[in-house]
């Protein structure tokens, strides 16, 4: 009977595990996704605060608490997809409908009165975030691909 050694090889050492890390680690290493998930940061940080610095944030408390959760889930997958190259790139096409989702909100969610600013900075910012987001999903099928 074959004896199994007790000392098995770890699952991240896996030659096609380390293969992958390399391919989906250059490809959404690169300076351009970088600078994507530095945008997809940015709008999401400008959708959470929107509400106070235009001044919606008494009048429209809906629109107020939508922005700041859609918001802070873009700034978390920005920064998380720039921190985990590796694994991170796969939840990049959340960021497309999170994007339309936002640019379509204003005249979805129950609003008073939408301002031609709170128009404005959810179309913007949810553009962004699926322009951003669309690249990013782009460069990673794309680097898919080439290997």
């Amino acid at each position: 009977m074959a004896q199994r050694s007790s000392h098995e090889a770890s699952m991240r050492d896996h030659p096609d595990v380390v293969s992958l890390q390399r391919q989906y680690g250059g490809t959404l290493g690169s300076p351009q996704t970088v600078a994507a998930d530095g945008i997809v940061a940015l709008a999401g940080l400008w959708a959470a605060l929107s509400p106070w610095v235009l001044g919606f944030n008494a009048t429209e408390p809906a629109m107020r608490t939508h922005n700041l959760i859609l918001g802070l889930v873009a700034v978390g997958i920005g920064l998380g997809v720039t921190g985990l190259f590796e694994r991170g790139g796969g939840i990049s096409w959340v960021l497309v409908p999170l994007g339309i989702w936002l640019i379509i909100s204003t005249w979805i969610v129950p609003a008073a009165a939408p301002t031609v600013g709170m128009v404005w900075s959810n179309v913007v910012a949810g553009a962004l975030l699926a322009l951003a987001g669309a690249g990013t999903l782009g460069m990673a099928l794309l680097g898919n691909r080439a290997q």
